[in-house]
């Protein structure tokens, strides 16, 4: 290292006025050292932007004091290209103006037509394509006519190579694709003659992103492979994660959802290295459309705001469209107000960028907000707009989305001629782009139309192939988070095939479908086959979370306003954890190639007990009988909305009597007899239609397996009412959340021998857990029973792997809106859903004797979201939890009886005696239902 390249990593760690003391002192004795000082300085230009960007300020002050007007020039140049880096591009713009007088009066004149380059590139990051386009210009021009006498032959050819790659970049901005193409073949041409071994680099990533954005999957791949390839040795950190941003770009298209993370992460820690926010935010578009593919709603949302916030702040219009269109579909997916309000602001900026393929884009996430909303004519005019733009821009992914929408407007208008003619044209432009997750899209709005059509035989093969395409899809997803949300807007599909099933009568087949759409994850997560780790480095950011659901527990009952702020903070610090998590885990994912042996289920598990399955049918919901003899299947119309309805009620009934004193003592009769009327209506709407072919047993021991689906996960139906008595007293009912949880065989061995894990933490609300606890315990040889200060997280934790039974007696916080992030309190802190999930709890039973344990939030595939999945999803075999908040002396009464019969009659049975018993004394269901048996019975 020379004595100039040692000063120059010093002057980033000094303040102004020292840095222009040592540059004046080291260079006045030899002026023609300041030219090397500043090259120096500009090795660091890449990776470290914010520090050199100071140490060029400095040179380029000591430069006008010494008097070296080209040296000056030189570190204004630089200077600006580091602001630009940083996102301060009028600052650029003015470094850029003082670069080029001061070559001009310097009589450099090439010089000074060479910052027309940087000119253009800033004036590309902020959308003025036409104002960086005839600065390229202005190159190429004055180059042409040899008037530029300070450029040898090399620099000339490199100098027309950088001109060209800009004016690539514009005319790309413009939609002029092929001029692009043309240009960026004429700057590689350049770039090979002088084997500049970054600049092609560069090219190669700008036409591979050019052609990805053309829906030229292969040559993309094969450009940007290229990219990678030239530049391997080039060790520049900055250059190499804008590679791997592009690379995940080519992956994310291509459905490798996986893959795609994998590399953002690999991208994510070379930028920590770079203190770039371009750079960083250029990478947080990428990641905010890969966490928007899997439905990562609140990760998307947070990853895209950042962006946007920062690209306002750069006047960097067209990225802002970009952050702004994707934050406005997230919103949109989540049902969070102000997507149309954030779509307006980005269809602006993209109308004033120029640019027609975002524009079409963000005209067609219009288009859909208007159809869904039912304004068709002004849909039908975004989505015409979006095909004019996007097939003169040559840009086949919007144009086949754009037909795929139209298609759609034209069914709902009668139109199906029209809606045939667009569809044909969309298979026909999917085809040529080869991109799966469009191939998928158009299968399966061809199945959705074939349907409507009454073709089903056509819809059947069509949906299929969607269906197949998913699970292609999905089976390369390993980790339960990424899998389980990738589902949530993709089972329009299944939907269709499950009608077009019914209405053949093929009740077998139509069970099979709804078997592919749900809870796959969570049976695929208790058996081992995808991941549920939870890493990252969130360890401040949960003691600040314990604190607050601490708080937030607090004030379960009163300071309503109060509460409000408090769960915000919570929700935010949660949407923190989850990106950290996530970014952690992106670098752990297998690739596509070992991920893809997961192969969807085609049949149904033997079943040795009856079971009734649900399905909710847009408002309709189908049962289903399987049985002995069969399959069967019943249809009720509109019963989704009236099942919401009487939940609604039910819940209206138990505050009654938790909350109602003296007063619910003394009507305890009536309100017994309001509950049970409602428990009747939800009975008459859901068991009645299929009652007729239940199997009947005078004993009233018969065993049941209750399959829920969507909202009716939060029916007790053990507990409805046929009119003369509840269904508990006829069945021995347990739950599951697919067919092939409820096929487990239930677990019978005797109570005594088993290895048993009982923890309580009581307090003034709760005083009888910790009786319950010990009472519990006297149940088993092989216990370990940790109670009061003692239950800590850790404490418990550690005793859980390997244990035959659990039984955890303490609060819960049931977190409806992330139940990912609902907890146990335990002694010292609390005890989440996702840590709970990766613990060892193979083939155990699992009591959480907590209030609303078995609560969830149903995602797409059926895929249930808190304690409940937690507990099964670390192996459990059977989990005994609550529907609502239990009281507290009934739930000892329960437990107690429970677990003194469990060894004998099994989990369902021993509950279902508990409770029977209680109800003969206490016959509100609020006290004896509450609890319920999933899994194996």
């Amino acid at each position: 290292m020379t004595d100039l390249d040692a000063l120059a990593a010093r002057l980033q760690g000094c303040s102004h006025d020292e840095a222009v003391d040592l540059v004046v002192a080291a260079t006045r004795p030899d002026p023609r050292r300041m030219a090397r000082l500043i090259e120096a300085v500009g090795e660091f230009v890449s990776d470290d932007p914010g520090g050199a960007g100071d140490a060029l300020a400095a040179c380029a002050t000591a430069a006008d004091e010494l008097g070296l007007v080209a040296d000056a020039a030189r570190a204004h140049y630089l200077w600006a290209q580091t602001a630009a880096m940083t996102g301060a591009l009028s600052d650029a713009l003015d470094g850029i103006e003082r670069s080029r007088d001061g070559f001009e009066r310097a009589g450099l004149h090439g010089a000074a037509l060479r910052t027309n380059l940087g000119r253009a590139n800033v004036l590309h990051a902020s959308g003025r394509s036409a104002e960086a386009l005839a600065a390229c210009d202005v190159v190429i021009n004055g180059l042409s006519g040899g008037r530029v006498t300070d450029l040898d032959a090399d620099d000339v050819i490199a100098l027309l190579a950088a001109a060209q790659q800009n004016r690539g970049l514009c005319l790309e901005l413009a939609g002029r694709y092929p001029d692009a193409l043309a240009a960026y073949a004429v700057a590689e041409s350049g770039h090979r003659r002088l084997d500049a071994r970054r600049q092609l680099g560069e090219v190669l990533n700008d036409r591979g992103l050019l052609l990805l954005a053309m829906g030229r999957i292969a040559e993309a791949t094969q450009a940007l492979d290229a990219a990678a390839a030239v530049s391997a040795g080039a060790g520049l950190r900055s250059l190499h994660a804008t590679f791997l941003s592009s690379r995940a770009e080519a992956e994310l298209a291509q459905g490798a959802y996986g893959t795609c993370l994998e590399t953002l992460a690999q991208a994510r820690s070379v930028l920590a290295e770079i203190d770039s926010p371009v750079h960083e935010h250029d990478h947080s578009l990428v990641a905010g459309r890969a966490y928007e593919a899997l439905n990562l709603w609140p990760e998307a949302a947070a990853t895209y705001a950042g962006a946007a916030t920062f690209f306002a702040g750069a006047e960097m219009a067209l990225d802002e469209a970009r952050a702004r269109r994707g934050l406005a579909l997230v919103r949109a997916a989540a049902g969070s107000a102000g997507a149309e309000t954030e779509l307006d602001a980005a269809i602006e900026l993209f109308r004033r960028a120029e640019h027609p393929q975002g524009l079409a884009a963000a005209l067609l996430d219009q288009a859909r907000l208007r159809h869904r909303s039912g304004r068709l004519d002004a849909a039908r005019a975004a989505a015409g707009e979006a095909l004019d733009l996007s097939t003169g821009a040559g840009a086949p992914v919007e144009s086949i989305r754009a037909r795929l929408l139209l298609a759609a407007l034209a069914s709902d208008a009668g139109d199906r001629a029209g809606a045939a003619r667009h569809l044909r044209e969309a298979r026909a432009a999917a085809g040529a782009v080869g991109v799966t997750p469009l191939e998928i899209a158009v299968a399966q709005a061809s199945g959705l139309h074939a349907l409507a059509c009454g073709h089903h035989d056509d819809a059947r093969r069509e949906l299929t192939t969607a269906i197949d395409g998913i699970e292609r899809l999905h089976g390369r997803l390993t980790h339960d988070a990424i899998a389980t949300m990738f589902l949530a807007d993709k089972l329009d599909a299944h939907g269709a095939l499950i009608e077009v099933e019914l209405l053949a009568d093929d009740p077998v087949a139509a069970l099979q479908t709804v078997e592919r759409a749900r809870a796959r994850v969570l049976t695929e997560l208790a058996a081992g086959r995808v991941s549920s780790g939870i890493a990252g480095p969130t360890a401040e950011l949960e003691r600040e979370l314990d604190a607050v659901y601490n708080e937030l527990f607090a004030l379960s009952d009163r300071g309503l306003d109060q509460r409000e702020l408090v769960r915000r903070r919570a929700i935010e610090l949660e949407q923190q954890i989850d990106t950290a998590r996530l970014d952690a885990l992106a670098a752990t994912l297998p690739s596509a190639s070992e991920a893809a042996g997961r192969a969807g289920r085609s049949g149904l598990p033997d079943l040795k007990v009856p079971v009734l399955s649900w399905y909710c049918l847009g408002d309709d919901v189908v049962v289903f009988l399987v049985d002995d003899l069969g399959v069967r299947a019943v249809r009720s119309t509109g019963a989704v909305g009236r099942a919401a309805q009487l939940v609604a009620e039910l819940a209206v009934h138990h505050d009654r009597v938790r909350s109602g004193g003296e007063l619910a003592q003394r009507h305890a009769a009536r309100l017994e007899r309001a509950c049970r009327t409602t428990l009747g209506a939800l009975y008459d709407l859901l068991v009645a239609p299929i009652a007729p072919w239940l199997p009947v047993d005078a004993s009233g021991d018969a065993a049941l397996v209750v399959v829920p689906h969507g909202a009716l996960h939060a029916v007790p139906f053990h507990a409805l009412h046929d009119g003369e008595r509840y269904l508990v007293e006829s069945f021995t009912v347990s739950y599951a959340p697919s067919l092939e949880i409820a096929a487990r065989p239930p677990a019978t061995e005797p109570t005594a021998g088993r290895r048993a894990v009982v923890a309580a933490v009581d307090d003034e609300f709760a005083p009888a857990t910790v009786a319950e606890a010990r009472a519990v315990a006297q149940c088993f040889d092989d216990v370990a029973l940790v109670t009061g200060a003692a239950a800590t997280a850790d404490a418990v934790t550690r005793l859980l792997p390997g244990a035959d039974v659990v039984h955890l007696a303490c609060h819960a916080l049931y977190r409806d809106d992330n139940p990912m992030f609902s907890a146990l309190k335990l002694a010292d802190r609390w005890l989440g859903a996702r840590e709970l999930g990766a613990l060892d709890l193979r083939d155990s039973i699992v009591t959480l004797s907590t209030c609303d344990s078995a609560r969830g939030v149903a995602v797409g595939g059926d895929e249930l979201l808190g304690l409940q999945r937690a507990v099964l999803g670390a192996g459990a075999a059977t989990m005994i939890a609550s529907l609502w908040s239990a009281d507290d002396a009934a739930t000892a009464t329960v437990m107690t009886q429970l677990y003194g019969s469990l060894g004998s009659l099994g989990p369902a049975a021993a509950l279902r005696s508990a409770q029977l018993t209680l109800l003969a004394h206490t016959p509100h269901p609020y006290f004896w239902a509450p609890f319920a048996v999933i899994g194996a019975r």
